[in-house]
């Protein structure tokens, strides 16, 4: 008799980085017990922050498809390393949901919360000329 067991995954800190600066090498890990393929799905709660195709993962044991990910995992547990790339000059807090699903429809969810804090930007100088500042001439 086989028993289906729901997949799981590890719990996630939540993650703070700087405007314009993404974070790499979040480390979670994925276990099943039957030792078969897990597709990875997630979500971000703020797009205009964390926009989906900002999140990427990678490990030994990923295969990526475009945006679909697919992760072999076992009862010890497979390592899934994740990087957050936020949308540049944006700021504020974003829920992200990584949900890992066995072939039988069993699943793992696990979310944590990301911060990206603002930065004062230098100020941009643009080159202007005269008449583009003073643009009436008087005619005598």
């Amino acid at each position: 008799m086989t028993v289906n067991c729901k997949p799981a995954i590890s719990s996630i800190q939540n993650q703070t980085t700087q405007e314009d600066t993404g974070i790499e090498g979040i480390s979670f890990t994925v276990t099943e017990n039957n030792a078969q393929n897990l597709t990875i799905t997630y979500i971000s709660s703020n797009q205009n922050l964390i926009n989906n195709s900002g999140l990427s993962f990678t490990g030994a044991q990923i295969i990526s498809q475009g945006n679909t990910y697919t992760v072999t995992a076992s009862s010890v547990g497979t390592q899934v390393s994740l990087t957050i790339i936020p949308a540049m000059n944006q700021s504020g807090i974003a829920t992200i949901t990584i949900t890992v699903a066995s072939p039988n429809g069993l699943t793992a969810t696990e979310s944590f919360d990301i911060t990206v804090q603002a930065v004062d930007d230098p100020p941009q100088v643009t080159q202007y000329s005269i008449t583009d500042l003073c643009p009436f001439k008087k005619i005598i």
